[in-house]
């Protein structure tokens, strides 16, 4: 019997310590939410910030995001007003969202052939010094995505690349594909 009521006291103390902990945590603490929600090139970027209450909290000044979005940043907004300074004072739980210039793009689709020479070695013939030789092309399928907003014009980043080979490739022969120069 005295076992289980230190067992049930070291219980309850140990709930205790935890939900006082958690509460003085929150009293002293806040968490600070940087989202990004549209830019161009991610779908979603969040990072999480624990700061004391009553503090200001340095927002980063450029981005946190790749180098290439640096152009595209303009700053932070808390509740849809424009943060001016990169300060924010703290006094509760905030989500700080990023500013982005809208941007479009368009799609570029160009088709490449690109010829190359395929030898095939005839596995019935005995010498295999005589190669039988054909002509052969590949269809190379690039999609290029240009974005742009009103004052530049960035980089075109190839989205996909798609390499069709021929058909004429049969069992049991040998292939070396060496390209044209």
């Amino acid at each position: 019997m005295n076992q289980n009521k230190r067992i049930r006291y070291v219980f309850l103390v140990s709930v205790c310590i935890c939900v006082m902990s958690f509460i003085v945590f929150k009293n002293n603490y806040a968490f600070v939410v940087l989202k990004s929600e549209s830019i161009p090139f991610q779908a979603f970027t969040k990072t999480i910030q624990v700061v004391r209450k009553n503090t200001v909290f340095e927002l980063p000044k450029k981005h946190l995001f790749d180098a290439e979005q640096a152009v595209l940043f303009k700053g932070w907004s808390f509740d849809n007003h424009a943060i001016s300074e990169n300060r924010i004072r703290v006094n509760k739980d905030m989500t700080v969202y990023a500013v982005c210039k809208k941007v479009t793009y368009d799609e570029v689709v160009e088709y490449v052939e690109i010829p190359f020479k395929t030898i095939y070695i005839d596995p019935n013939k005995i010498d295999m010094m005589h190669p039988v030789s054909g002509e052969n092309g590949i269809m190379e399928i690039r999609t290029r995505i240009i974005y742009h907003d009103d004052v530049i014009v960035k980089t075109e980043k190839p989205r996909k690349f798609v390499k069709e080979s021929p058909i004429d490739e049969i069992k049991h022969i040998n292939l070396q594909n060496s390209r044209q120069q």
